[in-house]
């Protein structure tokens, strides 16, 4: 049986202009927590599961690319509230692919 791809997750950080909470520490996290899962900053379309912006407060005022090519599920991380379904929402797309 071939061994499946990792799932790739592309992260996109605010300008931390009004953090709440520490955005780096969270994503840091969700590394060790999903060590088989590639997160990256790089963003470009084709081949992600899933784009994380991650925002240190609700205004969610970052600017994404247009993505429009390709429909991409996004997930805003804009405080540490958000996180358990950041993490069931990771462990969704791991039962997809399985």
């Amino acid at each position: 049986m071939a061994s499946l791809s990792p799932i790739k997750i592309g992260v996109r950080y605010c300008g931390g202009c009004n953090p709440r909470y520490d955005r780096v520490a969270a994503v840091q996290r969700l590394q060790v927590a999903f060590p088989d899962v590639s997160f990256s900053t790089d963003i470009s379309p084709g081949g992600m599961a899933l784009l994380l912006v991650v925002c240190g407060c609700s205004a969610r005022c970052v600017s994404l690319p247009d993505l429009s090519a390709e429909e991409i599920k996004t997930f805003w991380l804009t405080s540490e509230a958000d996180f358990p379904l950041l993490c069931r929402t990771i462990a969704s797309l791991h039962h997809s692919q399985g």
